[in-house]
């Protein structure tokens, strides 16, 4: 049967047929490696981005308690009326933004006669377990009515 003729194919035919088959085999097993190393970095880049998305908005649920504590200290500069043994007076809200979920922050206002020191930390997600957290802090002087020295203390 050497050499014979196979269905109208010569042997040489065939196994040459058999090589184009493994060969295309291996080139479609590389496009689907290379489909799943495309479908994985476009995973990872939406995941940064959603990330990043909650890190920013953590960043303004934390200057909105800066603002809070602003308006507060304008309208009464002895706010907060603590007692002599608190030294710090803490406090939050929680915001929410439609389908994003729910966000917020805390408020922590120390009297350093004779500014006020407020420290907020903002957080995107369930309190008990947030996605994102931002801390930023800032001197209120109640004569000029305004922030100096604002810190970012960045996410934690």
């Amino acid at each position: 049967m050497v050499g014979k003729v196979r269905h109208g194919l010569s042997r040489s035919v065939w196994m040459r047929r058999g090589v184009v088959l493994v060969g295309v085999l291996f080139l479609m097993l590389f496009m689907a490696i290379l489909a799943a190393h495309v479908f994985y970095m476009r995973m990872t880049e939406h995941r940064a981005g959603v990330l990043h998305l909650a890190e920013v908005q953590a960043q303004r649920a934390a200057l909105s308690g800066l603002e809070d504590a602003k308006v507060k200290l304008m309208k009464d500069p002895l706010w907060p009326h603590t007692t002599v043994s608190q030294k710090v007076y803490v406090y939050g809200d929680t915001l929410s933004w439609g389908s994003y979920g729910l966000a917020g922050y805390r408020v922590a206002v120390r009297r350093k006669k004779p500014n006020v020191v407020v420290t907020c930390w903002g957080y995107v997600g369930d309190p008990a377990k947030p996605t994102a957290q931002r801390q930023v802090q800032a001197v209120f002087d109640p004569a000029t009515a305004k922030f100096s020295s604002y810190v970012d203390w960045g996410s934690f």
